[in-house]
């Protein structure tokens, strides 16, 4: 006879939610499981939960996975919203993505001219921001080679550049 308890183990995961803390379980929160079989007197259930947790080795692995989307941006990208209006486009966007929780994002011309600069918090650490390729003095920036300098405070630094053709 085995003196191994069967038991399962179940994993629950959030791969995208759609709102910032929308789905992370909070205290108080509770969890319904529909069962179709029914119980027995020496069943037992027991669930243990773990704090998240940022792995600094992985994390900072993770920064060479940082990326601006589309590169190159030629003149617009897929996703970007359609102008609801019957002239013009609509807002023009990239995405810088796999970033870590919490960064910062500066933004430079090839001349090292500070372009904008962009606040990252997220509760997942594999998120995403977005730019709307306006500067800080909430102008349209032009075409050229723009250098971007991501700094991730206890994790690390990355820096890489894109390209804007109009």
């Amino acid at each position: 006879m085995s003196d191994t308890i069967p038991s399962w183990s179940i994993r629950f995961q959030i791969d995208a939610p759609t709102q910032p803390d929308s789905l992370i379980p909070k205290p108080g929160d509770f969890l319904a499981l529909p069962l179709t079989h029914p119980f027995l007197s020496n069943d037992s259930y027991t669930f243990t939960t773990k704090t998240v947790k940022i792995d600094l080795a992985q994390a900072k692995t993770d920064m060479n996975s940082i990326r601006v989307v589309p590169n190159p941006y030629i003149v617009t990208n897929s996703w970007e919203p359609r102008n609801p209006y019957s002239s013009g486009r609509g807002t023009r966007q990239l995405h810088f993505t796999h970033l870590p929780q919490q960064c910062t994002i500066n933004i430079y011309t090839t001349r090292g001219q500070l372009v904008k600069t962009i606040y990252h918090s997220s509760p997942l650490n594999d998120g995403s921001e977005v730019w709307d390729m306006l500067s800080k003095d909430k102008l349209d920036i032009a075409y050229g080679i723009y250098i971007y300098h991501i700094d991730a405070p206890g994790i690390g630094e990355k820096i890489d550049k894109f390209v804007v053709i109009k």
